[in-house]
């Protein structure tokens, strides 16, 4: 089991979902619980500098998951829980990962 945590950040949006996230990741990881965290920048990049001050050794993956969905749902077993932190997910998505994963959130 794995817990995939996707969310968004950008110079538009703020960085308050990137701060939430790598506290939950941090909190898993902690717990001996692998954890992926994947940031959709949404076209308006923070840089990876500011990223990395604001989510100090934490394991993350800026990627596109919006755009690249099927890519993303490559990469979900059956046995993983997600966990979205999105005001850009549609409920088609949503529908997608909860037919694969044993826990979307």
């Amino acid at each position: 089991m794995k817990v995939i945590v996707l969310t968004e950040g950008n110079k538009e949006l703020g960085i308050g979902h990137i701060v939430r996230c790598c506290a939950i990741q941090r909190s898993f990881q902690e717990s001996n619980i692998h954890c992926e965290l994947f940031i959709n920048t949404a076209g308006k990049i923070l840089e990876t500098q500011e990223i990395s001050n604001v989510c100090l050794n934490t394991d993350l993956t800026l990627f596109n998951w919006l755009d690249k969905k099927s890519e993303l749902l490559e990469q979900i077993n059956t046995e993983d829980i997600i966990i979205i932190d999105s005001y850009l997910v549609d409920k088609e998505f949503l529908k997608s990962i909860s037919k694969i994963a044993s826990l979307c959130v």
